[in-house]
């Protein structure tokens, strides 16, 4: 009597329950033998894959992300956190030189250092950019190359300037 394929599956299926870590433990060792052997063709495989099935493959990244999110939500906290900071220190560097420092007062303490909009533009480039304040735009400055229009204020002077229109610094420096 032939056996059926479902037959076949299902016997498989039995073996691999009842020897889970005999084949766990036989998959490692022979993934360790054979890691070199096989890196570079894997690797190629997947590309083939993914740009022929570039629909799929964007779709099942999509689900994987929202279920890793779902299942690790310290770690997204702290990786979100890392690339803000990254995203903030490269804007500083980028803006207000090395060390960073405040375009009107020279101000250097990282922690009150802040992009400012050179032409008083911040709400319209938000809104064209479909920005919030702070992160997303330290992002979009990076992602877009550091356009111009941007320097690096303290958050008196950025916010003397947003509030009065000029900033205090300048004031001094003009009745002197």
């Amino acid at each position: 009597m032939e056996k059926t394929r479902e037959y076949k599956n299902k016997i498989m299926r039995e073996w691999y329950a009842k020897n889970k870590e005999k084949q766990r433990a036989y998959q490692k060792k022979w993934y360790k033998e054979n890691f070199e052997k096989y890196k570079d063709h894997n690797n190629e495989r997947g590309r083939i894959w993914r740009k022929k099935n570039i629909n799929k493959s964007r779709k099942y990244m999509r689900e994987w992300t929202k279920i890793w999110r779902k299942n690790n939500p310290e770690k997204l906290k702290i990786m979100l956190k890392n690339s803000h900071i990254t995203a903030r220190m490269d804007v500083l560097y980028f803006y207000g030189g090395n060390p960073p420092k405040c375009a009107c007062c020279g101000e250097k303490h990282i922690e009150f250092l802040e992009i400012d909009h050179i032409n008083n533009n911040g709400a319209e480039d938000r809104r064209n950019n479909k920005l919030m304040a702070g992160g997303s735009t330290y992002h979009h400055l990076r992602k877009n190359k550091y356009p111009k229009g941007f320097e690096i204020q303290c958050s008196n002077c950025n916010q003397s300037r947003g509030k009065y229109g000029y900033c205090p610094h300048k004031l001094k420096l003009k009745n002197r």
